[in-house]
């Protein structure tokens, strides 16, 4: 098995239309159009509550050939938001790789470590609230980074080093937060040595695939809290932590059964969080005309403050006890259309969100996805301040070069 530096882009793109790209050889392009419905309170400074808006994104990522074994690994956006009338443009990946014959070395700047992206959809975790905030982050961090892969047969060994600290820079004097691009680590969360490090290890035999994580230093998602300075706004800052997880995926004819678990500790607080979960797939329905792929799975966040008041902990999570279930429907015709949708139940606080999406293609290298993404409203929420976890409607349309 061959693994590569994949920037984040190339993996969402490969996971929206297998088939279409293949490990981001050559380049792509995406357009992305999108409109979001506020929650009926604002989450972050500039959010204009309880109003319709737009937001249009362009987003690229090519891999530009150096050699036979090397090349260039590009990932930017360009994102306008309606609601702040604010525009900004992000280098989310850019780095140099070389390949050898067991191993891979690459370096540059990334707002996610090399390889990170795995990480948070370790076997594949289905729930798009997971992707929120999952047994490992998805929020980045922009830095200068360094990795290498060492491959065999049957295990891979992944270690990636981000010695850097890194910059402030805001969307505008009392704008929201950036989604990406060089976010300040706060001094009071962030003593000592700005330096973080990965370690992954995967193993594949048989049925089984098996990984395990390790993390040092900043955490890969930064938080928000509320601003003692000034009422309403919040502040972005990352947590210094230590990290271990583990996951295990077992294939049997249609059925895959996956399971993970990580703990991580603080000066703050300690998590403990596991996941597990089964996928069906059915092939042939309405006389082969489409296969499907039906989903469960569950979520458990445990979290413990370092402080006897729980100031130092306790932070805001939607993710701590719930079920998913879901589907996919893959039509076997030209068009490559793709039917999903799911419901996410807070056993804990009673809540019901849900998606719903159509992926189609238009042409060979054109395809769209339409959706809708609705998430109930939980004051606790506003320890995720973004787009992504407010209540939307939003149309995409994909270009492949």
């Amino acid at each position: 098995m061959q693994a590569r530096f994949i920037s984040p882009m190339c993996c969402v793109a490969t996971l929206l239309a297998p088939g279409v790209v293949s490990a981001c050889d050559g380049a792509e392009g995406r357009l992305q159009l999108q409109l979001n419905h506020f929650a009926e309170q604002a989450r972050w400074p500039g959010q204009t509550p309880d109003k319709t808006t737009g937001r249009a994104a362009l987003q690229l990522s090519c891999l530009l050939p150096t050699g036979a074994d090397s090349g260039i690994d590009i990932d930017v956006y360009g994102d306008y938001d309606s609601a702040a009338a604010e525009s900004w443009f992000d280098p989310r990946n850019l780095h140099y790789y070389v390949d050898l014959d067991q191993m891979t070395f690459a370096a540059g700047y990334q707002q996610k470590p090399v390889g990170h992206l795995e990480a948070e959809q370790i076997n594949n975790l289905y729930n798009p609230k997971s992707y929120r905030r999952g047994l490992f982050d998805s929020r980045s961090q922009g830095r200068f980074s360094v990795g290498a892969i060492y491959r065999r047969e049957s295990w891979l060994l992944h270690a990636d080093l981000m010695p850097l600290k890194q910059v402030e820079e805001w969307a505008g004097e009392k704008g929201r937060f950036r989604r990406g691009g060089f976010v300040a680590s706060d001094e009071e969360y962030a003593r000592g040595s700005d330096v973080s490090a990965q370690l992954r290890w995967d193993y594949f035999s048989g049925n089984w695939e098996l990984s395990g994580i390790l993390w040092h230093g900043l955490s890969p998602q930064s938080l928000v809290r509320p601003s003692a300075e000034e009422p309403g706004a919040l502040i972005d800052y990352y947590e210094r932590i230590d990290q271990a997880g583990f996951s295990a995926l077992y294939l049997l004819d249609n059925l895959s059964l996956k399971a993970d678990v990580y703990f991580r500790s603080s000066p703050q607080r300690q998590l403990i969080g596991a996941a597990a979960g089964l996928a069906w797939q059915t092939y042939g329905l309405f006389g082969s005309r489409a296969d499907s792929n039906l989903f469960l799975e569950s979520y458990y966040l445990q979290e413990q403050s370092a402080d006897d008041d729980g100031s130092g902990g306790n932070l805001p999570s939607s993710f701590d006890r719930d079920l998913y279930a879901g589907g996919r429907i893959n039509f076997n015709d030209n068009a490559n259309s793709e039917l999903e949708a799911g419901v996410v139940a807070d056993v804990k606080l009673g809540s019901l969100s849900g998606y719903l999406q159509l992926t189609r293609s238009l042409l060979p290298q054109l395809e769209y996805e339409a959706g809708l993404q609705w998430f109930s409203t939980d004051s606790r929420d506003i320890a995720l301040s973004g787009f992504e976890n407010d209540s939307h409607i939003y149309f995409k349309l994909v270009w492949y070069l």
